[in-house]
């Protein structure tokens, strides 16, 4: 058994030669240690799908509620809501620009939904078939 064998470093490290202690899992074979590249950046890619999830989550909801079936319920409630203020005189002149701009906004907010999920997809499948390549290959 080496010297070293469940030391740990000034750091934290804990020191084990592989095939060299006891306490190594790879002394009894001695197939290389392998890392991939997508364990390396693993948070980060967790990091950046978790955010994706979120904005697509949140553009699908309000593509919901802008869209043409739900605008006839929240628009009267909005204009109840400013009653008496100039912006609801003006909604009420202008009811069918906003009618339509909502239905652009339910629109443009589901595509970009739709696409910024499929962004997630295809990044998960692409950190699946990251191929496991041998320690002493990175550099």
């Amino acid at each position: 058994m080496s010297e070293h064998c469940g030391s740990v470093t000034a750091e934290g490290a804990a020191v084990c030669i592989p095939g060299q202690c006891s306490c190594s899992s790879d002394a009894k074979n001695n197939e290389p240690i392998t890392a991939t590249y997508s364990s390396i950046s693993r948070n980060k890619d967790e990091e950046k799908t978790m955010w994706q999830k979120i904005r697509s989550g949140v553009l699908f909801g309000i593509a919901c509620i802008t869209s043409p079936c739900c605008t006839p319920l929240f628009v009267p409630l909005g204009l109840a809501l400013l009653a008496g203020t100039p912006m609801a005189v003006w909604l009420a002149a202008n009811i069918g620009l906003v009618y339509g701009g909502l239905t652009l906004i339910s629109i443009a907010s589901f595509v970009l939904a739709y696409r910024w999920m499929s962004q997630k997809a295809e990044a998960k499948r692409s950190i699946e078939t990251t191929r496991a390549t041998p320690v002493h290959e990175i550099k």
